[in-house]
């Protein structure tokens, strides 16, 4: 990863660095070897048994808690430790924060076919020999050895799935996160409902320094729920979803995408409302046209 940054009123909300402006360059050179086992057994009327051990070790310099003082961020913020990114080379989910240094990532997964039903299930952890201050305590990432990350999903039918995530505390196996979601249907007409608990609310990590004072209404427990369809109807496809915070009895966002996809380019129309309030506003709505050259590259440009 690699990126060159020039920013202004870096030492302002969110970032409060220790500068007003910055203007830098950074490269992280990583390398990884991945091993995966699989073992499988078929049972006959008791199906098919996989059992498939997986280890990834990383090689990377280390990266440090000076990012914080030295690189804006602006799409590292909402960092979630789960299985989904368990084998990441970044757990961040952009490029402003990078993390390096060496680590072993291991886990085991096993799945069992029985006719037209699966079970799937994913259990693991993260090691390194170091405590990575970059990552707040909260993460489940900040010591040697990372929180438990796990999966299971129940597909009895093509048109029902069921899938739970978590990550438990690695020393009380107390709950941290918890995502349920449920999906119903057919590719032209699916709904999913979820549920999502984080032991922080993650709505006011960005207006105040790092790391907030324990009064903070930031360690307070998240829970929501959402409700979403999708339909796809050849080379057009339509999705709405809805988010609800249940602790408050309000509304956090709404959104809704409508695009058209063929084998040169995707012409997607989104649209999203967001309801929880940020930097003192009331909320805000973005209206984003994204035209893709599939051979070239991505155009968005924000109507509203």
């Amino acid at each position: 990863d690699a990126a060159a940054y020039n920013a202004n009123h870096f030492n302002e909300e969110p970032n409060f660095g220790t500068q007003p402006t910055v203007s830098t360059a950074r490269a992280l050179p990583q390398a990884a070897i991945d091993f995966r086992w699989p073992f499988m057994r078929d049972s006959g009327s008791w199906g098919t048994q996989v059992i498939e051990p997986l280890a990834e070790l990383i090689i990377a310099p280390r990266s440090g808690d000076s990012q914080l003082n030295k690189y804006p961020n602006e799409d590292s913020f909402d960092l979630e430790f789960t299985d989904a990114n368990l084998f990441g080379f970044n757990r961040f989910p952009g490029i402003d924060r990078l993390e390096g240094g060496a680590r072993l990532n291991a886990a085991l997964h096993g799945t069992w076919y029985l006719g037209g039903t699966t079970f799937n299930g994913l259990i693991g952890q993260s090691y390194r020999t170091f405590t990575d201050s970059l990552f707040p305590f909260w993460t489940g990432l900040h010591d040697p050895v990372s929180d438990v990350v796990a999966r299971a999903s129940f597909t009895p039918a093509p048109w029902l799935d069921l899938t739970y995530r978590t990550r438990l505390d690695k020393s009380s196996f107390a709950t941290r996160f918890a995502d349920v979601v449920a999906s119903v249907g057919v590719p032209k007409f699916r709904v999913s409902t979820g549920y999502i608990y984080t032991n922080v609310d993650p709505y006011y990590l960005y207006n105040q320094p790092l790391p907030p004072p324990a009064s903070s209404p930031f360690f307070t427990a998240r829970n929501e729920i959402t409700l979403g369809a999708t339909s796809n109807w050849g080379r057009y496809r339509f999705s709405a979803v809805a988010r609800r915070d249940l602790a408050n009895n309000q509304m956090v966002s709404v959104g809704g995408d409508a695009a058209y996809e063929d084998e040169c380019f995707i012409l997607d129309l989104k649209l999203y409302r967001r309801y929880t309030s940020f930097n003192g506003d009331s909320g805000s709505t973005a209206v984003l046209l994204q035209f893709t050259l599939k051979t070239i590259g991505q155009f968005g440009y924000r109507l509203l």
